[in-house]
């Protein structure tokens, strides 16, 4: 207790401090040795550039157009031509510039879980919603392998901080990431890039921008990208962790009347990966150690020799290629009707894909042969915003609803013939059919010039339908051998082998704050922020142990109090920005281990309360032609109630920060821009320590570590034309991202999931039509 008091106060003085000296430095700026940032310059995070001399950032992060310094929101933003000259391809690219932003992969590339401000998933599944939420050209995707189907031709990526219950709906808890697309314009003009570089990697990326009339204009979007595996199935000598791309996009934008625009969008991806490296950590006192190989017909051998395998390289039982499909429409109708704006945001997607993972043993183990996912969602919006009072009062309003139908079939093969009998395999998992409806009105009264006070409401009703399908079946024919479900009596046929849950769950997400604007270079806010993730269900459908303390799951809640400032200096050329939060974290969805009749059991269940300090810290300048940006982000979690008490929380960092920065040389040939950036994470765990057991945290757990990036680019002087030296984790640096602890089932073993190895290569981009 006297820990944490330490800690509050500290956290509170830092805050107080900083945003003093946001108040200080804004009230007495003067200008010094810092010259002006160049146009539409995009700095990490919440890097604002509202000022006389450069293009303010507009973003979106309160579903309009504002100016980043005007948004009471703690923000990180990035824009598309800064993560082009870095290679930042995919969300994972983007998680080492973000300080507490996490995003990793597990079994496949496609398997992603994002994380912010210590709030995130365990392991993804469909019948558990995610606590961040993505929105691409303001459409929410329940899916995080959908993340990445946006990230070429971007406008801007924006990273929000804390719940965005209000305005972006459920599972925004931890945050949102808001990714913006460039849309088709009123001028001929387009690109090519071309590249390549090690593992074996091609990129060739085309856009073109074709206007039609004054009124309208298309935009098509073509990407392939691809690379050799970074390591190898050393028991099979296939490769692990390739993957092959390939992306379109078409979009329209059409002026039906001077009032009225139509934006029409569609994109298709078609992905196939290998299996993600896994390396396989085994208790050597465990006598799975033994068994597995004896009763698989090798006795004397043992799981512990295949653990020292090249760092990128596993042994596997198994191999196949990983296919990910997804395609999406999406279309949006504004009007304008005097001083209110109608917008009307409609959407469809649907997402195939059929992961595989292996255990680092060339025994039989724990293999996941294939959980194939196919989902469709769509989704509806409608929203009116305005102002009235003579623009004093700025408000926003809408309707929204989302629907999600699919399903997701684990197919295992766990330790035989211990747990699956040999030539089986158990196919498991929910099929779901989820929707959600909300209302929702937010609003900013101007009370005086300088300060303006915020408030927004949001009711949402989710209902959920679970329903799983359990059974053992014949690996060759793939026929039906017996139900294992917990249903009595025991279903003798697979079309009576299954079970449905079903929930709904009404929950009023809320924000009330207020905002200080001593000068249009300065922000200061305070705001309080209510926020909700959605009920859930179990990965695994019930069996005989556990059917009778199994159902599904509350909402999780989250109470967020923030404060904060924004301010720019020397006309632009300087720009800061600090907020500290607390979270109340109640409801929290995680396993507990419950007394059964059959004994105890682990399932999920709605467990503890948690307790978040921590804030965000950010800085810009440009020092002659020098710019150069540094964030910081600080998140303290405990467990204050429940089975994880003293425990730390899972995947987050409790310190992490990131330094960029880039310098133009003049030439006669042209411009040579020279950039680096460097991330840094302080320790984090996976899953919970065990006391007494080194060797098994060191398997649950990632030490600190950084990543260092770099590019060298070259602006040709007389023609439109850029080639870009690039590369990252330059120093090679080792590190892990995520892990499944299989030693508290009994198992024996960890598999250990590890980052990207160095990368580098070159690009060569041509632009063409437009201003060049």
């Amino acid at each position: 207790m006297i820990r944490k008091q330490r800690t509050i106060r500290t956290s509170l003085l830092c805050a107080t401090a900083a945003i003093a000296s946001l108040v200080g430095t804004g009230a007495n700026a003067q200008n010094g040795e810092i010259v002006s940032p160049a146009d539409g310059e995009i700095g990490n995070p919440d890097l604002a550039q509202a000022n006389s001399t450069s293009s303010p950032i507009i973003v979106t992060a309160q579903r309009r157009e504002q100016r980043l310094q005007d948004v009471p929101i703690s923000v990180g933003v990035f824009g598309g031509e800064q993560l082009e000259q870095r290679n930042v391809v995919n969300v994972l690219d983007l998680s080492v510039s973000v300080p507490g932003f996490t995003a990793v992969q597990s079994f496949s590339q496609a398997d992603l879980k994002i994380g912010l401000r210590g709030i995130s998933e365990l392991i993804p599944a469909l019948s558990v919603d995610p606590a961040v939420g993505v929105y691409i050209d303001g459409v929410y995707y329940q899916l995080h392998s959908n993340a990445n189907v946006a990230m070429v031709d971007m406008e801007r990526v924006e990273v929000l901080y804390g719940p965005q219950g209000t305005l972006f709906g459920r599972n925004t808890i931890g945050g949102a990431l808001n990714i913006t697309t460039r849309r088709p314009t009123d001028e001929f003009e387009g690109s090519l890039l071309i590249g390549g570089g090690n593992y074996s990697s091609r990129r060739a990326t085309g856009v073109l921008n074709i206007p039609l009339s004054s009124d309208a204009a298309f935009r098509v979007v073509y990407d392939h990208n691809e690379h050799s595996g970074y390591g190898r199935n050393t028991f099979l000598d296939t490769p692990l962790n390739s993957a092959n791309h390939d992306y379109l996009r078409v979009s329209g934008r059409f002026d039906i009347s001077d009032s009225t625009e139509l934006f029409l969008s569609g994109f298709y991806q078609k992905s196939v990966f290998t299996p993600t490296p896994i390396r396989l950590a085994v208790d050597e006192t465990s006598p799975i150690d033994a068994v597995i190989p004896a009763l698989q017909g090798n006795p004397g051998d043992l799981l512990s020799n295949y653990e020292d395998t090249g760092f990128y390289d596993s042994q596997g039982y198994n191999h196949g290629n990983l296919p990910l499909e997804i395609y999406g429409f999406t279309g949006i109708l504004t009007h304008e009707i005097g001083s209110v704006t109608f917008k009307s945001i409609s959407s469809f997607s649907q997402t195939r894909y059929a992961p595989l993972s292996v255990s680092g043993t060339p025994y039989q183990f724990l293999e996941i042969p294939s959980f194939p996912l196919n989902v469709s969602q769509w989704s509806q919006e409608l929203q009116l915003f305005g102002d009235l009072d003579d623009g004093r009062l700025e408000w926003v309003g809408g309707l929204y609803y989302f629907g999600e139908d699919g399903f997701e079939r684990n197919q295992l093969v766990n330790i035989p013939p211990l747990g699956t009998p040999l030539g089986f395999d158990r196919r498991d998992g929910p099929e779901v059919n989820n929707h959600s409806y909300a209302a929702y009105l937010q609003a900013t009264y101007a009370i005086t010039q300088k300060l303006s006070l915020t408030a927004g409401i949001r009711y949402t009703r989710d209902t959920r339908d679970t329903t799983y399908h359990s059974a053992i079946e014949d690996i060759p024919t793939r026929t039906f051998v017996r139900c294992t479900l917990g249903i009595i009596p025991t279903p003798t046929t697979p079309e009576d082998c299954q079970i449905t849950y079903r929930g709904r769950y009404d929950y009023l997400p809320w924000t009330l704050g207020i905002d200080y604007h001593p000068s249009s270079d300065l922000l200061l806010y305070a705001k309080v922020s209510q926020g909700y993730r959605s009920g859930a269900a179990s990965s695994s459908g019930p069996s005989a142990a556990n059917i009778a303390v199994f159902d599904l799951v509350d909402p999780e809640s989250l109470l967020s109090p923030e404060i904060g400032g924004k301010v720019t200096l020397f006309d632009g050329r300087l720009q800061l920005s600090a907020a500290a939060f607390f979270s109340r974290y109640e409801n929290i969805q995680q396993n507990q281990v419950q007394t059964a009749p059959t004994g105890q059991v682990s399932v999920l269940r709605n467990v503890g309360t948690g307790e978040i300090w921590g804030g965000e810290f950010s800085a810009i300048a440009r020092i002659e032609d020098l710019n150069l940006s540094f964030s910081l982000a600080v998140v303290d979690p405990t467990y204050v109630d429940g089975p994880s008490v003293g425990s730390p929380f899972l995947n987050t960092a409790k310190y992490s920060w990131s330094i960029a920065g880039e310098y133009p040389i003049e030439t006669g040939a042209g411009t040579l821009r020279i950039g680096a950036d460097y991330g840094w994470q302080s320790r984090q765990w996976f899953f919970p320590p065990v006391p007494g057991n080194a060797e098994q945290n060191e398997a649950v757990s990632q030490g600190s570590y950084g990543l260092l990036n770099g590019h060298v680019a070259f602006d040709l002087a007389n023609a439109p034309i850029t080639v870009n030296l690039w590369a990252r984790n330059i120093l090679g640096t080792h590190y892990q991202v995520a892990a499944l602890d299989l030693v508290p089932a009994g198992l024996g073993a960890t598999l250990v999931f590890n980052g990207q190895p160095s990368t580098y290569g070159i690009t060569a981009s041509w632009r063409f039509g437009g201003s060049n």
